[in-house]
């Protein structure tokens, strides 16, 4: 928007002799310059008479406005980054100062005039800001306008900049943080329900969401390898007890630890929805005790029976089911390798680990024919020895 006016409102050559058209005297707000062959210029002011008005050596006349006037226009000014300026809006009221010095430069848009000079004393002051600090730079372009009265020429008074903003831009602005606004509700809404259902089914909840966004084939796929960490780490914990020994740990220690290894390979899955297969162990248990594959005479079962005992005991009705798996010859263990599995020792130790083939110590001993123990006398103990009379 551009907002200008010219101060020069006539110029014409008048004649040496001007009987029935004399020169007359300039109106309110108006200066009448009267210039002559030898380049005076005579300045008539409003409500003076003429001087030689019908006859003289005025050869150019001049009318020049010296009302005020509102000007106004628009600049683009850098910021700190070159990059980046400011669209700002130059109000100002001009006046004529100097009638003689408009007609000399031949000022015709005032303007024009004012806008070099006024874009170069802006631009400095709009170079210390930033395009972000808006307000901060308009507080100083109109703080040094307000300064500025003009040049020798044109008067300015009540000078203002404006920093513009364009209407598309706004409208864009606004837009998009409306329209941010919403994503950022709508994400939280999803994250808060993520969590409260993570809270609730712990990861269960995750593997539903990922069966929604990728598909059953990825939720068994993240099953499975939940499963076959554990089963690694079990493995390895196994592998760990058989074969180190820790002076450290007590003995009952080390077999509290085996038992609860053995529970969490024998028992359900602790991946979520309980793994993806139907029993716990798949042969997992062969490579741990190091068992025949199956279908060898000396593989056992994982729960301590013979392989096909089951089909054996189920075929005889169950008659021979307790013998085949727990009783086994004498001479078999005696001449060849042990029948028992692998987590099974049938040989008797004692307290300090040695084998012996005797009862344990505070295990009493059988009772023959003639050491039959009369009537009320008291029983050896198995832990202490013997028993206290009346107790």
């Amino acid at each position: 928007m551009k907002l200008t006016y010219n101060p020069l409102i006539e110029h014409r050559e008048v004649p040496s002799i001007r009987w029935l058209k004399p020169i007359a005297s300039p109106q309110d707000g108006t200066v009448l310059l009267l210039a002559s062959a030898k380049g005076s210029v005579l300045a008539v002011q409003a409500g003076e008479p003429v001087p030689a008005a019908w006859l003289g050596t005025h050869r150019w006349l001049s009318v020049i406005d010296v009302r005020d006037h509102r000007v106004m226009f628009e600049l683009a000014l850098p910021s700190r980054d070159p990059a980046f300026a400011f669209r700002g809006r130059v109000s100002l009221v001009c006046y004529v100062k100097d009638p003689r010095a408009v007609l000399a430069r031949g000022i015709d848009d005032v303007a024009a005039a004012v806008r070099e000079y006024l874009r170069w004393m802006l631009t400095d002051v709009a170079g210390d800001f930033d395009i972000t600090q808006f307000h901060q730079a308009r507080r100083a372009l109109n703080e040094r306008l307000r300064h500025f009265a003009g040049d020798s020429a044109i008067g300015f008074r009540e000078g203002h900049v404006e920093l513009l903003l364009d209407e598309d831009e706004i409208e864009q602005s606004g837009r998009a943080i409306r329209d941010l606004q919403r994503k950022t509700r709508l994400a939280e809404m999803e994250r808060n329900a993520t969590l409260r259902a993570l809270d609730e089914r712990g990861a269960e909840a995750l593997i539903a969401e990922i069966f929604q966004t990728e598909g059953a084939r990825a939720a068994l796929a993240y099953i499975d390898s939940a499963e076959a960490a554990e089963r690694e780490m079990l493995a390895r914990a196994w592998e760990t007890i058989l074969t180190r020994t820790d002076d450290k740990l007590e003995p009952f220690e080390l077999a509290e630890a085996e038992a609860e290894v053995r529970r969490r390979l024998l028992s359900g899955s602790s991946a979520p929805f309980g793994g993806t297969r139907s029993r716990r162990l798949r042969g997992t248990a062969r490579e741990l005790t190091g068992a025949p594959e199956p279908g060898s005479s000396r593989g056992w079962d994982v729960d301590g029976s013979r392989p096909g005992s089951a089909a054996e005991a189920a075929s005889d009705g169950g008659r021979t089911a307790s013998t085949s798996t727990r009783t086994a010859p004498t001479s078999a263990r005696a001449d060849g390798p042990s029948e028992d599995p692998p987590w099974r020792d049938p040989v008797r130790r004692d307290s300090r680990g040695h084998a012996t083939d005797g009862p344990p110590e505070d295990e009493p001993l059988p009772e023959g024919p003639g050491d039959a123990r009369p009537a009320g006398a008291p029983r050896a103990s198995r832990l202490r020895g013997t028993a206290r009379p009346g107790h």
